[in-house]
């Protein structure tokens, strides 16, 4: 499984328009995401590119500080990593910083 992250709008017609496809990074690093960012990663999901930005950016800051403690964390599979985890969530605040009042949406 994964995660898969999109940013939309509504334009008023019937679906939500694709503004930018973050892409997507492996669920095996939930436990990095949820540590970082003092929840889930799903909760992101509605919410508008200000306000995740915001929330990303301080799991970036921690992630930054703290680069050992979730090195430590990676996944015993080999499915992912706290560096790729971290270009995630730099992919995520890059799209919320080009698209701000866009909402977020994460798949799993």
């Amino acid at each position: 499984m994964s995660y898969d992250v999109q940013l939309v709008v509504d334009t008023g017609g019937p679906e939500l328009v694709l503004v930018e496809d973050v892409g997507n990074y492996t669920s095996n690093v939930a436990p990095i995401f949820e540590a970082a960012l003092l929840h889930p990663l799903s909760e992101l999901d509605g919410r508008r590119g200000t306000e995740v930005r915001a929330a990303v950016s301080g799991a970036l800051r921690t992630m930054e500080r703290e680069q050992e403690r979730f090195e430590a964390m990676n996944p015993l599979n080999g499915w992912g990593d706290a560096k790729g985890a971290y270009t995630f969530l730099m992919s995520i605040y890059a799209a919320c910083e080009r698209h701000p009042r866009a909402t977020v949406k994460v798949y799993r």
